[in-house]
């Protein structure tokens, strides 16, 4: 096996297991595999692998204005800690992107192989888990009364992810017994969204078919320009529709959506109406457990209950609030420099680097703090392996 998939293959094969029992592993798993590659590189070239240095200077600019915002954020106990966690995450995509640039064709067919055990595991793992109470979940976390948030949604919600990473890498390489495995795995990964807690994991999954045939039906240059305008309009306006749909919507009285939904409809309001009032800096990186409460309460219990939350359930959201209009420039400059490397991609190529990007960019919309650690290392590992998809499909065109 190429040392590269070695190096890999405990991300491939035991994150979408490890998701099921400790979440958190998936940082510390992405980290490991991540510097593994690096010394492997190292030893057989004599050299570090040379970065990508325009998502050096971004991503080090996120990092190092983040590291900056200490000085006034209103949790300084957590910055440096938070800093430190994206170095390890963030910090490794540029120096190992250009490592997986070198997979050849061949390599493909066994990542695919690898994608599917991987997901096989986890799947299996998952329904055995939901089957059984979560047994072996409470086995290892003695104590812990979550029965919604980690135990079901966090495995199902990565189990969607690994969906969005290893479609294109199965439907391009695998014989077609592999393709019919992957679509029964899928199904059950839709079965196990539908009876989660999570309306949030729910849509996510709905949304990703949807997503496909769009993808897959418009022409490439049009659908990748309009995830690019999805991208960064969302990104820069997100605060006003959050206030907007509070505000001139009657969203507290509709049966349409859940309890979850509605609180989401709570929390994107105050913390944009709080972003509102440091728009330029934010309040620091990582101030979202912080979040000031102006007397808002919650319209979801018969009793007054002041509105709190760890995060805003949104990332840009919570890029607006803790890093202001200075780490949205920034991160919208992130997503047009990947949108002008698109460009020169076949359109086989962009059709799945437009699919992969916006899939994942759709997991930052209403799940979890964007900055929590193993959330974070899921989507570098994401970016990282539709990197490397496109980069195989645009070599495969040119052969």
């Amino acid at each position: 096996m190429n040392w590269i998939l070695k190096c890999l293959s405990p991300v491939l094969v035991l994150g979408p297991t490890l998701t099921c029992m400790a979440p958190r592993c998936m940082a510390p798993l992405f980290i490991l595999s991540a510097i593994a590659l690096l010394i492997t590189d190292w030893h057989q070239n004599k050299r570090l692998p040379r970065p990508d240095k325009t998502l050096l200077t971004i991503l080090g600019g996120v990092i190092g204005y983040g590291l900056i915002s200490y000085f006034w954020s209103i949790n300084q106990p957590d910055t440096l800690t938070k800093v430190g966690q994206m170095i390890g995450t963030f910090g490794m995509v540029p120096f190992v992107a250009p490592i997986l640039a070198r997979l050849e064709t061949k390599d493909f067919y066994r990542l695919g192989q690898l994608w599917l055990v991987g997901l096989g595991l986890g799947t299996a793992i998952y329904l055995s888990e939901w089957w059984n109470g979560f047994e072996l979940y409470d086995l290892t976390h003695p104590g812990n009364n979550d029965p919604v948030d980690s135990k079901q949604n966090k495995a199902i919600v990565l189990l969607s992810l690994w969906l969005v990473m290893a479609a294109p890498y199965l439907f391009v390489t695998a014989q077609k017994n592999m393709r019919l495995i992957f679509l029964g795995l899928m199904a059950l990964i839709g079965y196990g969204s539908s009876v989660s807690h999570s309306a949030t994991a729910e849509l996510l999954f709905l949304a990703l078919p949807i997503l496909a045939l769009i993808v897959w039906k418009l022409p490439a240059r049009f659908t990748m320009t309009l995830a690019l305008i999805g991208t960064v309009g969302l990104t820069t306006l997100m605060p006003f529709i959050a206030v907007g749909i509070y505000n001139h919507t009657n969203w507290q009285h509709t049966e349409t959506i859940n309890r979850s939904l509605k609180s989401r409809v709570e929390i994107w309001n105050q913390a944009s109406s709080r972003a509102f009032e440091k728009p330029i800096f934010g309040w620091g990186l990582d101030a979202s457990p912080n979040l000031p409460n102006r007397g808002e309460t919650s319209v979801l219990f018969d009793f007054p209950m002041d509105i709190h939350h760890l995060h805003p359930h949104n990332g840009p959201i919570q890029i607006w609030f803790e890093l202001g209009a200075i780490g949205v420039a920034a991160f919208c400059a992130l997503f047009v420099t990947l949108y002008r490397r698109m460009k020169t991609l076949p359109e086989a190529a962009q059709k799945y680097a437009t699919f992969g990007a916006s899939g994942i960019f759709l997991y930052t919309l209403s799940i979890w703090g964007i900055w929590q650690s193993w959330f974070m290392a899921s989507l570098c590992f994401a970016g990282l392996m539709v990197y490397a998809g496109a980069k195989f499909l645009q070599n495969k065109t040119a052969a």
